[in-house]
């Protein structure tokens, strides 16, 4: 049970993981499933794709938008169709993998 103590913090028992907890994960996993592509020639994007990641089409693409607008990975561009062999994770983003390992 999560219980509020003073102000707006709220005190999360162990093993449960909040709303923003879980964002931070889906964020991660797909910055690691960007990076673990850049070796290869051409990106498989069935390896990091809504349905490899179980999330709606709305959402990964949401989840790309924001890593893009965030400066974790450059060359995602839904307005004129995205292209992922032009997705590249920058070092902002490999910075956040080496911080953040799930």
């Amino acid at each position: 049970m999560i219980t509020k103590t003073e102000g707006v913090r709220f005190d999360i028992p162990p093993g449960v993981k909040t709303m923003e907890m879980l964002m931070v994960e889906e964020l991660i996993r797909m910055l690691d499933k960007i990076q673990e592509q850049m070796n290869e020639e051409h990106i498989d994007v069935s390896l990091f794709n809504a349905n490899a990641l179980n999330m709606t089409e709305s959402r990964w693409h949401g989840t790309m938008q924001t890593l893009n607008d965030e400066g974790f990975i450059e060359g995602y561009e839904i307005d004129s169709g995205y292209d992922v062999q032009k997705i590249r994770i920058t070092l902002k983003g490999l910075e956040c993998l080496r911080d953040n390992k799930i």
